[in-house]
């Protein structure tokens, strides 16, 4: 990307974030592992050390799950990189993708892309219904002969702010996806 390209995209920002509603689930499992905690403490106090250490596993264990059950996505659109988060539990973020808008060469449908050569990665939450978001699977170019797809579910704005980008794939792909 060369300079007048870079400049061309510096005021594009946008920022979605993809959630569910976990926060009463999320409340219920704080107040287990704290639980859990000051049981452990007890446990080693007048119990011994062998019960304890049971307790502290069942906390890890708890700890472990409610990582890997409470996940939220935040898509960030800066100039033409869409960056892809993946947010923890609330507390942990891990960036999953690095999209370059300009290496997109297809968009389709995630509910009729059928292609066992290309290996799709689900950016998206599963069981989110809303006629706001539409889910996508982005084709980009890795290099001459490797592509890999990124699923998605985007709003209308960051369709927008993409079609601003690569107007050649993005109006005419999901013009013909609606």
């Amino acid at each position: 990307m060369n300079i007048n390209e870079r400049s061309e995209y510096m005021d594009i920002f946008y920022e979605q974030f993809l959630t569910k509603d976990y926060e009463f689930k999320r409340k219920k499992v704080e107040s287990a592992k704290q639980a859990l905690l000051i049981l452990t403490l007890l446990n080693m106090i007048f119990l011994g050390k062998i019960i304890a250490i049971l307790t502290f596993l069942v906390y890890v264990i708890l700890s472990i799950i409610a990582r890997n059950k409470f996940i939220e996505f935040e898509y960030e659109l800066t100039g033409s990189e869409l960056i892809v988060s993946k947010i923890f539990n609330k507390k942990n973020r891990k960036i999953v993708a690095n999209i370059n808008i300009n290496d997109v060469i297809k968009i389709k449908s995630s509910n009729s892309y059928i292609n066992e050569d290309i290996k799709i990665i689900n950016l998206t939450l599963s069981g989110i219904k809303t006629k706001k978001l539409t889910e996508n699977i982005l084709i980009v170019r890795v290099n001459d002969s490797n592509s890999i797809g990124y699923k998605l579910a985007m709003d209308k704005n960051l369709q927008k702010m993409c079609e601003k980008i690569n107007p050649m794939i993005f109006k005419h792909d999901l013009d013909i996806l609606k």
